[in-house]
């Protein structure tokens, strides 16, 4: 605030305001004004005279204060008539913040302060001269005011004196000044800016307090030393951001350095600054807003901005008049517009509070008064009042407060209430009759306000008692008091003699039957019984049927086809009535408490939802459509895939209830299957396991381990192959999605060097072998490898090395030993491919020249599976040698030899038919034509070999099928093994078939040979049979198709 000069100011006129005494309005405060307003300074020995008003016709008195302290009369100081302050002969004793006190009988307002202080201006440097030695076309900076102190500041002026060195005076300077010797201007701030030194002079600042016209002053002298080229324009002082309050001294400069330096400096409003000095002496809102400043030969635009700071301004506050009760709490709280606020609150005159918010608590009597709040800064003040009341109430009793007739049951406790209202809050006194009940009194219990405790009835007791509450500001000031009286009567307690179990399980559609029976005082009390559920009292009607007792002593209950809505919590009630005052009855109840707990039982929870979403986590919700009280607590137990076996989830504590229907199960195995069930114990001790709910799988985490067995072969110079297994299949902890190798070179080991070393690449889930190439050879590679899945990378594995081929030239796929393997492996397959088909070409020329000599198979050869045995090349060779054409196949046995055959019962081996046929026995008929053969011994020949019915006749049925035959049966050479019989058969395409048994030539004497021609070549649908026998040395031979 900018204070006010008085030196100069005659005294105003007085007006005298005379004040009496007499009560204000509750309902307002007057205002308070103090002149003069803004902070004062003075010149020694002058007077002040401080005025101080209020705007109120109240007797009201006045008090002034210096720095919170009263100011008292003295020689020098005089409290006016009108109340005023005056001061003679003004002393620095008397500088200070002065403000007036307003007071009448409920009340006392404060204004705010004003400072009132002696004018002045000090240097500690005053009358130095300074040395400062400056080089030629240099520049220089003088400061002026720093070196001063003074008040008020607005007042104090700079001046400069020039002098030569001689100590001549040459000409002053004041702020704006400009003076092309050594290219001197005056700061806004009273700085003097030599801005191109050429010329050896003096310069001397004088500051002067306007208000006492004295001054202080400091010089100095400029030497010139040595030179330089002149200087490109410097920036010396440009706009900066400033704030300062209302009314203070301030500037903005764009000096810079160089005689021919040029500066265009614009304000506010965009108007040109003269000079480029702006001094402002006091502060107003016309000064705020931003400079700028364009120094030519310097980059860019300097600006700054001026902000004035404002007085606070409150805008929210109390209301002018505040009611209260007598002991709540009083909140006041005041907001205003500004920076930089400090806040006090006052009571009655008297400082409470730094805050811009009041609270008091419990409010009294001496709560009440003037409340102001004050809001402060660098630029003025603000302040709010209110009036705060403190009232009392006289008490009353509440709706329920007052004392009613009351029936009690000997040996038993008795309560009576009372309850008022009041401000201050009531005392209470308790009366029997006209005696006061006390503290010391066995009987009685005054523990709590407005409660009278009987502590064991007896008829010494009975009587009228009386409530009396009274409030009162101390015992001596009292605001008001009620009283209640009522009438106590004891009587014989009322007993319920029936007993039922704490709680009863009934099915639904069950009927259950509940009894009640009481005993009371016949004498002087009436009894009334009631069967209630839920606190409902139960009608009687065909589903719920009441049956009382003539005397009323006894209530039967009975419940017909219990449902859902018979379930729930029974009780007798025995409402006992005084004989004597029928009106009144007993407010206490006498009951017989029975939980009736109707189910179906058993009713199994229902697990409505299983959920991951951490990986060894399951979250379990259920329902449970059973009574919920009859489930005691509940129990989650949980199944894996690995086991049939229900086990208890962890952790593994009970769950009540009543709590929730949703539970944790921890500490499980990711990506794993688990099936849950919960299982409801029930108040009976049996419990019921809801159906499982799953599988299902836990999410994802991160592999628990690397993949395994990771090897390393260097195969040249720049690739290394790597091979590895997959992580073990329980600590994937889910799908490996890909894997990560990182590898580096380092000589220092296997210890991963900095980040920006390693070289990381992905590979495919499928993958378990990679090659790392382009490498560098005579490296040592270090590698590691960790697998993915979606929860993210598991930890790598243990760290490997190898190391590439060195080779300077490099190296080629035959030098690297993998390769020199795989060609070496190459070349023996070749090699043994080449062997084999060398040995089927010789297979096949030996099987080519076996057909061209007879088709013989040698002994040991196999043919289907079989080994061909004992076959008599002799017997080939000379049938070969002595064949003839074929004779009818009637001439070639003999009578004797054919009845020989039909009288014979040899057989045909059956190894033999396998051999020929297959193993079918019926094949035989099929696929061959049976022939006369002679008795072989050991072996008996079936009938139908025996006898074979029109050979001629078959044989041409035979042959005329096979001419429809894609290759003619004739045209393939077949060798058959007989299994061991001692038979071999082959064939010839001229000689059809061969059958020939190695045997002793004594047990055959003759060989025959049937041989069987079917004229293909013709089409005839005929054939021609020839026989012709044929002698050997061992053995038998038959030709056959």
């Amino acid at each position: 605030m900018k204070p006010v000069n008085l030196f100069s100011l005659s005294l105003p006129f007085i007006t005298f305001l005379i004040a009496s005494y007499h009560q204000v309005s509750s309902q307002s405060l007057p205002n308070i004004t103090i002149r003069p307003s803004d902070d004062t300074a003075l010149h020694s020995s002058s007077n002040i005279r401080l005025d101080c008003t209020a705007n109120t016709t109240s007797n009201v008195s006045y008090q002034w204060l210096r720095n919170g302290n009263i100011v008292l009369p003295t020689s020098k100081i005089s409290i006016l008539p009108n109340n005023s302050l005056l001061i003679s002969g003004f002393e620095s004793v008397h500088n200070g913040n002065y403000s007036c006190n307003v007071t009448n009988g409920n009340w006392t307002l404060i204004s705010h302060s004003v400072l009132v202080s002696l004018a002045y201006v000090t240097s500690s440097q005053n009358g130095q001269t300074v040395q400062k030695n400056v080089t030629r076309n240099n520049y220089t900076i003088l400061p002026c005011l720093p070196s001063y102190t003074g008040y008020p500041l607005h007042e104090l002026s700079p001046l400069w004196h020039v002098y030569d060195l001689a100590n001549y005076p040459m000409y002053v300077l004041f702020v704006g000044s400009v003076n092309s010797e050594n290219s001197a201007i005056v700061g806004g701030n009273g700085d003097l800016y030599l801005r191109k030194v050429i010329t050896p002079l003096k310069y001397e600042c004088r500051l002067t307090n306007s208000i006492t016209q004295s001054y202080q002053y400091h010089a100095t002298t400029i030497n010139v030393v040595g030179s330089i080229a002149e200087l490109a324009p410097t920036p010396l002082a440009v706009p900066t951001d400033v704030t300062v309050a209302k009314g203070d001294r301030t500037s903005m400069n764009c000096i810079a350095s160089g005689s021919l330096s040029v500066v265009n400096m614009t304000g506010p409003d965009g108007a040109v600054i003269s000079k480029g000095i702006q001094s402002i002496n006091s502060a107003d809102s016309s000064d705020e807003g931003s400079y700028s400043c364009d120094i030519t030969g310097t980059p860019g635009t300097y600006t700054g901005t001026l902000t004035i700071k404002h007085a606070p301004s409150i805008t929210v506050h109390p209301p002018s008049s505040v009611d209260i009760t007598y002991g709540s709490s009083l909140t006041l709280s005041c907001t205003a517009t500004g920076s930089d606020i400090s806040w006090v609150w006052y009571h009655n005159g008297i400082k409470i509070s730094d805050s811009s918010t009041l609270v008091v608590s419990t409010t009294g009597l001496e709560d009440s008064g003037a409340y102001q709040c004050f809001a402060t800064n660098e630029a003025g003040v603000d302040s709010k009042s209110t009036l705060v009341t403190v009232k009392t109430v006289p008490p009353s009793f509440t709706n329920n407060g007052r004392l009613s007739n009351t029936l009690g049951f000997a040996r038993e406790n008795l309560t009576l209430r009372c309850n008022a209202t009041g401000a201050p809050a009531p005392f209470y006194e308790w009366k029997k009759e006209e005696t006061s009940i006390s503290e010391s009194n066995s009987d009685f219990s005054l523990s709590s306000p407005g409660v009278l405790v009987f502590k064991s009835l007896n008829s010494a007791l009975q009587g009228n008692y009386t409530c009396i509450a009274k409030s009162m500001i101390d015992p001596q000031t009292v605001v008001g008091m009620v009283s209640s009286t009522a009438q106590v009567y004891v009587a014989e307690p009322t007993v319920i003699t029936s007993v039922h179990k704490p709680s009863i399980i009934i099915y639904k559609g069950e009927s259950f039957v509940l009894n009640c029976s009481v005993s009371h005082d016949t004498s002087k009390t009436n009894i009334a019984l009631h069967w209630t559920l839920n606190g409902t009292i139960i009608p009687n009607n065909t589903h719920t049927r009441l049956m009382r007792s003539a005397d009323q002593s006894e209530l039967s209950l009975r419940v017909m086809a219990a449902g859902s809505n018979d379930l729930g919590h029974y009780q007798c009630q025995a409402l006992t009535s005084y004989i004597n005052t029928p009106f009144l009855t007993a407010p206490v109840v006498y009951s017989e408490r029975t939980s009736i707990i109707v189910t179906n039982f058993p009713v199994k929870p229902s697990v409505t939802n299983v959920s991951s979403s951490y990986p060894t986590v399951l979250e379990v919700k259920w329902i449970y459509d059973g009574y919920d009280y009859n489930v005691e607590s509940y129990r989650i137990e949980i199944q894996n895939s690995t086991s049939d076996a229900w086990y208890p989830s962890k952790p593994n504590t009970a769950i009540s209830a009543t709590s929730t229907t949703r539970a944790y199960i921890v500490e499980l195995e990711p990506y794993s299957y688990y099936s849950v069930r919960v299982v409801a114990i029930l108040t009976d001790g049996r419990e019921v396991a809801s159906d499982p709910y799953g599988p299902v799988r836990t999410a994802q985490a991160v592999p628990g381990l690397p993949p395994q067995r990771l090897r390393a072969v260097s195969r040249s110079k720049t690739d290394i192959t790597l091979f590895w297994e997959p992580p073990a299949v329980t600590a994937r902890y889910g799908v490996i999605t890909d894997y990560t190798v990182s590898y580096w070179v380092s000589s220092t080991g296997a210890s991963p060097p900095q980040s920006s070393s390693i070289i990381n690449q992905t590979i495919g889930s499928n993958a378990t072998t990679h090659v790392l190439s382009r490498l560098a050879g005579g490296n040592t590679y270090w590698i590691r490898i960790a697998a993915h899945n979606t929860a993210g990378m598991g930890p790598f594995s243990s760290t490997i090395n190898a190391t590439t081929d060195s080779n300077i030239g490099g190296t080629s796929d035959s030098d690297d030993p993998i390769h020199r393997k795989t060609w070496f492996i190459f070349l023996l397959c070749f090699v043994g491919l080449i062997l084999i088909i060398l040995g089927v070409a010789c297979i096949a020329t030996a099987r080519w020249n076996s057909n061209r000599k007879g088709h013989k198979y040698p002994v040991g050869s196999s043919f289907r599976g079989e080994e061909v045995v004992d076959f008599s090349r002799d017997v080939v060779n000379d049938y070969e040698k002595r064949r003839k054409p074929l004779e009818p196949i009637n001439s070639v046995f003999s009578d004797d030899e054919t009845r020989e055959s039909e009288s014979s019962q040899a057989t045909l081996p059956q190894s033999m038919t396998h051999a020929m046929y297959g193993p079918s026995t019926d094949s035989v008929i099929r696929r061959g034509i049976p022939l006369h053969v002679p008795p072989l011994p050991g072996y008996a020949m079936p009938p139908s070999y025996i006898n074979p019915p029109s050979f001629e006749d078959s044989m041409k049925q035979r042959l005329n099928k096979r001419r429809s035959a894609s290759m003619s049966f004739l045209e393939r050479a077949e060798h058959f093994n007989l299994g061991g019989s001692g038979w071999s058969v082959g064939h010839d395409p001229k000689a059809g078939f061969l059958m020939y048994e190695d045997v002793d030539t004594d047990s055959v004497d003759k060989t025959h040979l049937h041989h069987i021609q079917d004229d293909i070549s013709g089409g005839s649908s005929d054939s021609r049979l020839q026989s012709n026998p044929l002698a050997t040395r061992s053995g038998s031979l038959a030709t056959f198709v």
